[in-house]
């Protein structure tokens, strides 16, 4: 009879306990879908912002820019558009965009992962311990805390894989380089951002355009 309320408290405490850990994860799956849709859609916004910046190094009026720039087929066309545009700016506007460029290349690469992986879920750890009277394997604990999601894509050399830590990561690294979007365009308009804005850009060549 002990023995019976015994494990009847185990069965309750590991049915309350997982349904804790079960919401919990319900939280995880919710937060991890929705940063794979913030990064794509965030890097959309970097890439469309390429042809503001494009348009600020050329000058000119807007049609001209447009009518350059929608001869460029891809991302590697149009970031050669706004380099040839930064032959005759000053040095420290090339250096920001030399800083800028392969950040851009990198995230639109990150982009593509993320966009074409395969969602994996990595399932709660089984702990078992073996039994000497029975000689066999009896379960201990499931430990559903440890239970995440993740994207996998496949490589010819390896596999890519972002856990929901990772796709934060890109997005704060997504936003970073919307905002030296925003700033290296307004230095290329003749139209200074704000000290506030400029700070967001630990970058020595930041300050002497700010100077300039």
């Amino acid at each position: 009879m002990i023995l019976a309320r015994k494990v009847n408290e185990m069965t309750d405490e590991f049915e309350l306990r997982n349904q804790e850990e079960l919401e919990k994860f319900e939280v995880h799956i919710s937060e991890f879908y929705s940063m794979i849709g913030l990064c794509i859609t965030r890097f959309q916004t970097v890439n469309d912002y390429i042809a503001d910046i494009f348009h600020a190094a050329l000058g000119g009026s807007n049609e001209k820019a447009d009518g350059i720039f929608q001869v460029a087929r891809g991302l590697e066309s149009q970031l050669a558009l706004v380099t040839a545009c930064m032959a005759d700016r000053s040095s420290p506007l090339r250096e920001l965009w030399s800083d800028l460029r392969p950040r851009i290349k990198f995230a639109a690469d990150n982009r593509n992962q993320i966009a074409h992986a395969k969602s994996h879920h990595n399932g709660p750890t089984v702990v078992l311990k073996r039994d000497d009277e029975s000689d066999r394997f009896v379960l201990v604990d499931v430990q559903y805390e440890k239970q995440r999601m993740e994207l996998r894509k496949k490589h010819k050399v390896g596999e890519s894989v972002w856990s929901l830590l990772e796709l934060r990561e890109e997005k704060s690294r997504l936003d970073e380089i919307f905002a030296h979007q925003i700033i290296i365009k307004g230095f290329l308009a003749g139209e200074p951002p704000r000290p506030s804005l400029a700070k967001r850009w630990d970058h020595p060549a930041v300050d002497k355009c700010m100077n300039q």
